[in-house]
Protein backbone atom coordinates (compact mmCIF):
# COMPACT_ATOMS: atom_id res chain seq x y z
CA UNK A 1 0.00 0.00 0.00
CA UNK A 2 1.35 3.46 -0.80
CA UNK A 3 2.66 5.78 1.90
CA UNK A 4 -0.05 8.33 1.18
CA UNK A 5 -2.91 5.82 1.30
CA UNK A 6 -1.49 4.33 4.50
CA UNK A 7 -1.22 7.75 6.14
CA UNK A 8 -4.66 8.94 5.03
CA UNK A 9 -6.38 5.71 6.07
CA UNK A 10 -4.81 5.79 9.53
CA UNK A 11 -5.69 9.48 9.96
CA UNK A 12 -9.32 8.89 8.99
CA UNK A 13 -9.50 6.14 11.62
CA UNK A 14 -7.86 8.39 14.25
CA UNK A 15 -10.37 11.17 13.64
CA UNK A 16 -13.32 8.77 13.58
CA UNK A 17 -12.31 7.16 16.88
CA UNK A 18 -11.56 10.45 18.65
CA UNK A 19 -14.51 12.46 17.34
CA UNK A 20 -17.06 9.70 17.91
CA UNK A 21 -15.80 8.62 21.36
CA UNK A 22 -18.48 9.29 23.93
CA UNK A 23 -21.27 9.55 21.39
CA UNK A 24 -23.94 7.03 20.46
CA UNK A 25 -21.75 6.26 17.42
CA UNK A 26 -18.54 5.57 19.36
CA UNK A 27 -18.28 2.01 18.11
CA UNK A 28 -18.29 3.26 14.49
CA UNK A 29 -14.69 4.51 14.79
CA UNK A 30 -13.60 1.13 16.16
CA UNK A 31 -15.38 -0.75 13.36
CA UNK A 32 -13.92 1.60 10.75
CA UNK A 33 -10.46 0.92 12.14
CA UNK A 34 -10.94 -2.86 12.12
CA UNK A 35 -12.13 -2.70 8.50
CA UNK A 36 -9.23 -0.41 7.54
CA UNK A 37 -6.63 -2.69 9.16
CA UNK A 38 -8.16 -5.78 7.51
CA UNK A 39 -8.10 -4.08 4.08
CA UNK A 40 -4.57 -2.85 4.70
CA UNK A 41 -3.33 -6.35 5.58
CA UNK A 42 -5.17 -7.97 2.66
CA UNK A 43 -3.75 -5.45 0.17
CA UNK A 44 -0.27 -5.38 1.67
CA UNK A 45 2.68 -6.70 -0.32
CA UNK A 46 3.87 -8.09 3.05
CA UNK A 47 0.72 -9.17 4.89
CA UNK A 48 2.63 -11.18 7.51
CA UNK A 49 4.59 -8.09 8.49
CA UNK A 50 1.52 -5.85 8.68
CA UNK A 51 -0.55 -8.41 10.58
CA UNK A 52 2.27 -8.99 13.06
CA UNK A 53 2.68 -5.24 13.58
CA UNK A 54 -1.08 -4.79 14.02
CA UNK A 55 -1.25 -7.45 16.72
CA UNK A 56 1.90 -6.15 18.43
CA UNK A 57 0.77 -2.52 18.37
CA UNK A 58 -2.66 -3.46 19.71
CA UNK A 59 -1.23 -5.41 22.65
CA UNK A 60 1.39 -2.74 23.27
CA UNK A 61 -1.30 -0.06 23.19
CA UNK A 62 -3.32 -1.82 25.86
CA UNK A 63 -0.23 -2.15 28.07
CA UNK A 64 1.04 1.42 27.51
CA UNK A 65 -2.28 3.19 27.91
CA UNK A 66 -3.33 1.04 30.87
CA UNK A 67 -0.01 1.91 32.50
CA UNK A 68 -0.52 5.60 31.77
CA UNK A 69 -4.00 5.39 33.34
CA UNK A 70 -2.54 3.60 36.38
CA UNK A 71 -0.01 6.40 37.01
CA UNK A 72 -2.65 9.09 36.39
CA UNK A 73 -0.85 10.47 33.33
CA UNK A 74 -4.07 10.08 31.33
CA UNK A 75 -7.72 9.55 32.20
CA UNK A 76 -10.85 8.78 30.25
CA UNK A 77 -14.33 9.99 31.20
CA UNK A 78 -16.85 7.19 31.77
CA UNK A 79 -18.77 8.42 28.72
CA UNK A 80 -16.00 7.33 26.33
CA UNK A 81 -15.50 3.80 27.64
CA UNK A 82 -16.49 0.99 25.29
CA UNK A 83 -14.96 -1.92 27.14
CA UNK A 84 -13.72 -3.27 30.48
CA UNK A 85 -10.03 -2.35 30.11
CA UNK A 86 -8.50 0.68 31.88
CA UNK A 87 -8.12 2.14 28.41
CA UNK A 88 -11.24 2.31 26.22
CA UNK A 89 -11.70 0.15 23.15
CA UNK A 90 -11.60 3.18 20.84
CA UNK A 91 -8.14 4.06 22.22
CA UNK A 92 -6.93 0.52 21.59
CA UNK A 93 -8.23 0.88 18.03
CA UNK A 94 -6.03 3.96 17.61
CA UNK A 95 -2.95 1.83 18.22
CA UNK A 96 -4.19 -0.81 15.78
CA UNK A 97 -4.86 1.82 13.11
CA UNK A 98 -1.47 3.42 13.79
CA UNK A 99 0.19 0.09 13.04
CA UNK A 100 -0.81 0.39 9.37
CA UNK A 101 1.65 3.24 8.97
CA UNK A 102 4.65 1.44 10.46
CA UNK A 103 5.86 -0.53 7.43
CA UNK A 104 4.69 1.93 4.79
CA UNK A 105 4.65 5.55 5.91
CA UNK A 106 7.02 5.27 8.88
CA UNK A 107 9.47 2.67 7.58
CA UNK A 108 12.44 5.11 7.60
CA UNK A 109 11.63 5.83 11.26
CA UNK A 110 11.10 2.27 12.50
CA UNK A 111 14.17 0.92 10.76
CA UNK A 112 16.41 2.80 13.21
CA UNK A 113 15.72 2.42 16.95
CA UNK A 114 16.77 5.95 17.97
CA UNK A 115 14.56 7.51 15.30
CA UNK A 116 11.70 5.44 16.67
CA UNK A 117 12.45 6.63 20.20
CA UNK A 118 12.60 10.26 19.11
CA UNK A 119 9.38 9.90 17.11
CA UNK A 120 7.61 8.41 20.15
CA UNK A 121 9.05 10.95 22.56
CA UNK A 122 7.63 13.83 20.50
CA UNK A 123 4.76 12.30 18.53
CA UNK A 124 3.08 10.44 21.41
CA UNK A 125 2.44 13.53 23.55
CA UNK A 126 1.38 15.56 20.51
CA UNK A 127 -1.21 12.95 19.54
CA UNK A 128 -2.57 12.77 23.08
CA UNK A 129 -2.69 16.57 23.29
CA UNK A 130 -4.73 16.57 20.08
CA UNK A 131 -7.15 14.07 21.57
CA UNK A 132 -7.36 16.07 24.80
CA UNK A 133 -8.21 19.25 22.89
CA UNK A 134 -11.13 17.44 21.27
CA UNK A 135 -12.24 16.05 24.60
CA UNK A 136 -12.28 12.27 25.08
CA UNK A 137 -9.02 12.09 27.08
CA UNK A 138 -7.59 14.08 29.96
CA UNK A 139 -3.85 14.49 30.40
CA UNK A 140 -2.87 14.43 34.07
CA UNK A 141 -4.22 16.90 36.58
CA UNK A 142 -4.46 20.36 34.96
CA UNK A 143 -1.71 21.75 37.20
CA UNK A 144 0.62 18.81 36.45
CA UNK A 145 0.33 18.32 32.70
CA UNK A 146 4.09 18.65 32.21
CA UNK A 147 5.03 15.48 34.11
CA UNK A 148 2.11 13.62 32.49
CA UNK A 149 3.34 14.62 29.02
CA UNK A 150 6.86 13.47 29.93
CA UNK A 151 5.43 10.11 31.06
CA UNK A 152 3.50 9.81 27.78
CA UNK A 153 6.61 10.69 25.79
CA UNK A 154 8.79 8.17 27.61
CA UNK A 155 6.13 5.45 27.32
CA UNK A 156 5.75 6.16 23.60
CA UNK A 157 9.51 6.27 23.06
CA UNK A 158 9.82 2.82 24.63
CA UNK A 159 6.80 1.55 22.68
CA UNK A 160 8.24 2.81 19.41
CA UNK A 161 11.59 1.16 20.12
CA UNK A 162 9.72 -2.10 20.78
CA UNK A 163 7.80 -1.66 17.51
CA UNK A 164 11.10 -0.90 15.73
CA UNK A 165 12.62 -4.14 17.04
CA UNK A 166 9.47 -6.08 16.12
CA UNK A 167 9.43 -4.49 12.66
CA UNK A 168 12.96 -5.76 12.12
CA UNK A 169 11.97 -9.20 13.39
CA UNK A 170 8.82 -9.41 11.25
CA UNK A 171 10.52 -8.13 8.09
CA UNK A 172 13.42 -10.56 8.58
CA UNK A 173 10.92 -13.42 9.12
CA UNK A 174 8.96 -12.30 6.05
CA UNK A 175 12.09 -12.37 3.87
CA UNK A 176 13.00 -15.79 5.29
CA UNK A 177 9.50 -17.12 4.53
CA UNK A 178 9.66 -15.90 0.93
CA UNK A 179 13.21 -17.06 0.26
CA UNK A 180 13.08 -20.23 2.32
CA UNK A 181 15.70 -18.87 4.71
CA UNK A 182 18.26 -18.17 1.98
CA UNK A 183 18.47 -14.48 2.92
CA UNK A 184 19.80 -15.32 6.39
CA UNK A 185 22.94 -17.00 5.18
Amino acid sequence: MSRVVSFVGAQICWWACVLLAGTAFGVVGVVMTVVWVALHVLRSPRPRVDLGLAVAATVLGVVVDSGLVAVDAIAFPASVRLGPLPTPLWMVALWTGFSTMLDATLRPVVMVWWRSALFGLVGGPLSYLGGARIGPITIGPASEQGPALVAIGVAWALAMVALSVLHGHFTRDDVDAVTGGAAAG
